[in-house]
């Protein structure tokens, strides 16, 4: 009987980013009018926030820019929260 053992390596997964993630809340906060500590990780843009897709785009634009990144658009079809939006740019 042969039996083969496959090396499962866990994906790299980006250091926690305090600023990072900071800066991504103050982004969101200031497209959205919104206080930047009314903005938690696990906010949801468009339920919790009142975010529509434009705000959204906006958001990832502006982010762009500020993490020198590039967000493709069915990247920013998985957007829903705004940790997605720290794992979108800190993978980059």
């Amino acid at each position: 009987m042969n039996i083969k053992l496959f090396n499962k390596q866990k994906a790299a997964t980006p250091s926690y980013d305090p600023q990072m993630i900071q800066t991504i809340k103050n982004v969101v906060a200031n497209k959205l009018s919104l206080s930047p500590d009314y903005v938690s990780d696990n906010a949801d843009l468009h339920d919790d926030l009142g975010a529509d897709s434009l705000n959204v785009v906006e958001i990832v634009m502006d982010l762009e820019d500020e993490f020198n990144v590039s967000i493709g658009d069915d990247e920013l079809n998985e957007v829903h929260k705004v940790s997605d939006l720290y794992a979108l740019c800190s993978a980059k």
